[in-house]
């Protein structure tokens, strides 16, 4: 079910069905933020070495400052997604919304309604439409769900990939030769 947004003097509809579905640029940032967000467990690395483990944290850490650089890129596109169905221009829609730049515009008017409450930022607008998305079933019906969970089971199946070139040449001398 959708949310209902006063921004300004209008009333927006917040949802994330097949219009934010078939958004692909948003089904894009939705993967990359939501994979670069995912720290290991502790139990998972113990199949590591030590400088493996240590090389992994470096790269989740990366990846989480990467994706906090974007933050404000990233809550923009997927309020876009979120706004697509009522406001953009499908058949169903009011066509309100014909480009990014009209919702830059909202945003701008967003953060004005709610400087005083203190959700007039970019993590707020994020975390609003991740938790619509969640409400509306998004990550279910879109596959990104069921496609995060099998990659983590094959992740937690599989055995450690080496780090560096000289632990990948290693292991392959160690495998037999398939001739």
């Amino acid at each position: 079910m959708y949310k209902v947004l006063k921004i300004g003097d209008k009333d927006y509809k917040l949802e994330y069905t097949i219009e934010a579905s078939l958004y692909d640029e948003g089904i894009d940032t939705t993967l990359k933020f939501i994979s670069a967000a995912g720290m290991p467990k502790e139990e998972d690395l113990e199949k590591y070495t030590p400088e493996q483990q240590a090389e992994i944290r470096k790269q989740v850490v990366d990846n989480i400052i990467k994706s906090m650089t974007n933050l404000p890129k990233t809550a923009m596109d997927l309020f876009y997604m979120g706004l697509l169905e009522h406001h953009g221009s499908g058949k169903y829609a009011d066509h309100t919304i014909k480009s990014k730049d009209d919702v830059k515009d909202l945003i701008r008017v967003y953060f004005a309604d709610h400087t005083d409450d203190g959700t007039g930022t970019f993590y707020d607008i994020l975390s609003m439409c991740l938790d619509q998305m969640a409400e509306d079933g998004f990550f279910k019906r879109t596959g990104l769900e069921k496609m995060m969970s099998n990659a983590q089971k094959k992740d937690e199946s599989s055995e450690p990939v080496p780090v560096n070139r000289e632990q990948r040449r290693a292991k392959q001398k160690q495998k037999p030769s398939k001739n």
